[in-house]
């Protein structure tokens, strides 16, 4: 290991001292750890396929329901739900313990499940979402704080490189899964069949996830704080998809009730630092910011891209199904790849140089689908896309564990949280926006521009995340020159 990244290591492990109000988690020997991060990465595949197996059964729902007026809300419930309960996590596992929430997350989606199964309405079927979506908001980000605890800092990239993993081949069997059962049976048994699933899961996290320790200074929460900041998060995400569909009145209702739900929230933690869902570090500090900005602007690229690019393609090509569907493969490969390359690097690489090869990465390209999108030609968007992929694979992976590696025990919690955060709004924000420049665009210009449009924002939102990646070397700068 070269002596840039020694240091590195250094100022994280002295970070991490200064910061721990409790005691460390305890060391796990090799055979059970290697059990409790099975247990993990199997809640957090549950979790994660949930919404591939649900999109593939969209037309059959359909058809039995007869009604496509609340249709989409079987899949925006389900992920508004999931961010909410993603960014308060952080918050509730102080009160309540990190394997306990983990634990009501798996169990939120069990009785989603079963609802699921039984409801005779579209309405009934949406609210079984909702908790389908609260459930895995808690598991996918307690996951992710649990095996922060399990890893060692160093090794951190590793666990990241794993759980990327993780995400890859849930989005390739969920539909298989789905398709298989949705084969032989009618699309009530897919729920079913889940069911069995999450409850090994649960068993699993009980037996081989020993630790039950409390970490967070507070071990208090205030509802006031967190129903506040619930209702301004759910709200924006609310008010930026009625602006992408063009519909002003309700997205302006809603930005106003944000803003309210805002204010009244940091008016309520702006004496009580420990009551903040977002710690304001990540706010203020420059190191910080900037490995969130990067997840963020890293997040809202590749969803607006993997939206986008296959829309376009549809909407030009004949028969283009086969393509869309190697285009979508590309970035889900690239992001696995990436964030192996990333973890297998990180011991010998600073973080910041890591990053900026993510963001060169994301940038090339969405530079490559703006410049040659006119040329229609299928290759060009697979290795744009799996340049993109890569990007993230390289950004994500490196936010988190940089993040992670600073937060100290008693914050990993309310850190990580912050993190899914920044992936989630980057993602929503990332399509709505790009749904809103496409609209705009096709009133103002028509033709291809509604797309070209789409396409040059992309880019420059890529370019935006080398300044965050290249902020990543000021803590280190600092920290080295004293």
């Amino acid at each position: 290991m070269d002596t840039q990244v020694s240091s590195e290591l250094k100022i994280d492990a002295g970070v991490v001292a200064t910061r721990a109000i409790g005691k460390a988690a305890p060391a796990e020997q090799a055979p059970s750890k290697l059990f409790a991060n099975l247990a993990l990465m199997f809640a957090l595949f549950l979790a994660a396929m949930d919404a591939t197996v649900v999109s593939t059964m969209l037309p059959l729902i359909e058809r039995d329901f007869n009604n496509s007026a609340l249709l989409s809300w079987l899949v925006s419930a389900f992920f508004l739900s999931q961010i909410v309960s993603a960014a308060t996590a952080g918050t509730l596992a102080e009160s309540f313990g990190e394997k306990a929430l983990l634990s009501c997350g798996l169990l939120l989606m069990i009785v989603g499940m079963a609802s699921a199964v039984y409801a005779n309405t579209l309405s009934m079927l949406v609210a079984s979402r909702v908790l389908q979506g609260l459930g895995a908001g808690l598991v996918i980000t307690m996951v992710y704080v649990l095996a922060g605890r399990l890893w060692p800092a160093q090794e951190r990239g590793k666990m990241q490189a794993l759980l990327s993993l993780i995400w890859g081949l849930a989005a390739v069997i969920g539909p298989v899964f789905a398709g298989v059962v949705l084969s032989l049976y009618q699309w009530p048994k897919v729920f079913i069949f889940y069911l069995p699933l999450l409850i090994v899961s649960l068993i699993a996290v009980q037996l081989f996830y020993r630790s039950s320790e409390r970490f967070g200074s507070s071990g208090a929460f205030d509802i006031k704080v967190l129903a506040s900041f619930s209702v301004a998060l759910v709200t924006l995400l609310v008010a930026i998809s009625s602006l992408a569909e063009g519909l002003w009145l309700s997205s302006s209702i809603a930005l106003v009730t944000s803003v309210l739900a805002l204010l009244f929230y940091l008016r309520s933690v702006s004496k009580q630092a420990e009551l903040e869902v977002i710690p304001r570090e990540l706010i203020l500090r420059c190191p910080l910011r900037c490995a969130w900005q990067l997840s963020f602007l890293a997040s809202a690229v590749l969803f607006a891209s993997a939206t986008f690019v296959p829309l376009y393609l549809m909407s030009r090509v004949d028969d283009a199904l086969t393509s869309v569907a190697t285009i979508v493969s590309a970035s889900s490969l690239g992001w696995v790849v990436g964030a192996a390359l990333c973890g297998a690097l990180y011991k010998k690489v600073q973080a910041h140089k890591l990053a900026f090869i993510g963001a060169i990465l994301l940038f090339s390209g969405a530079a490559a689908n703006a410049l040659f999108a006119g040329e229609l030609n299928v290759l060009v968007f697979i290795i744009a896309q799996l340049c993109i992929g890569l990007g993230i694979g390289f950004c994500a992976s490196i936010s988190l564990v940089f993040i992670q590696n600073r937060a100290g025990d008693q914050l990993l919690a309310r850190y990580t949280a912050a993190v899914q955060l920044s992936r989630n709004l980057g993602a929503a924000i990332g399509v709505s926006l790009a749904g809103s420049v496409q609209i705009f665009s096709g009133i103002w210009f028509g033709g291809n521009a509604p797309y070209s449009a789409v396409f040059i924002l992309l880019a420059v939102l890529a370019f935006l995340s080398v300044f965050p990646a290249l902020g990543l070397q000021r803590q280190q700068t600092k920290a080295v020159a004293q």
